[in-house]
């Protein structure tokens, strides 16, 4: 948009003037906070809570944060928590995420990636496949016509899909940033 808008003005010999208006704002503020963070993040597991009101720039900080750790080699995940979203929906969030799930994918894509995402992290012990039917299910309301996870009682089928989404980031290897934004939006499932 910023380049035909470049267009235009150039196109009526507006283009000094154009120069000379235009504003980029970078990164300002919050340096001692970014600074204790990814402090943290050097000496290994760290845990941070960024808090504040409405429109002051967490997601802005966040966006930051998680483009300095990517530049070191940090894998980030982002996980958000919508007002509107159903049960479980920043975990949801987070598993889509981490799996490369798009809004458009059909259900047969997103089964797909989620099944290429468990492979990828799966050991010898076939937890992460055994659980990837109530991650499938409970998240993105996928069909697994072979399991019976939907036999068991619900505190059971909710233990398995947390239990599984904890080993999926587990089981992950090499540093890793899991960020979760809008917690505030949580139901009590999540």
């Amino acid at each position: 948009a910023e380049d035909g808008i470049r267009d235009l003005v150039r196109s009526r010999g507006l283009g000094d003037v154009y120069k000379r208006q235009v504003y980029s704002y970078g990164f300002v503020g919050r340096e001692s906070e970014m600074g204790r963070i990814l402090e943290g993040t050097e000496s290994g597991g760290y845990f941070g809570l960024v808090e504040g009101e409405a429109g002051i720039g967490k997601t802005r900080f966040l966006d930051r944060l998680s483009g300095i750790l990517s530049s070191r080699g940090i894998t980030c995940y982002r996980a958000s928590a919508d007002e509107r979203e159903l049960s479980y929906g920043i975990l949801a969030s987070l598993v889509a995420d981490m799996s490369g799930m798009a809004d458009s994918d059909t259900q047969a894509v997103r089964k797909s990636r989620l099944c290429y995402l468990v492979n990828g992290l799966e050991d010898s012990s076939g937890t992460l496949s055994r659980r990837e039917p109530f991650i499938g299910n409970m998240l993105f309301s996928l069909d697994y016509p072979d399991s019976d996870h939907h036999r068991l009682p619900p505190a059971l089928r909710r233990e398995n899909l947390l239990d599984g989404v904890c080993d999926l980031v587990l089981a992950f290897s090499g540093p890793l940033c899991v960020i979760m934004e809008d917690l505030h939006n949580c139901g009590e499932e999540d």
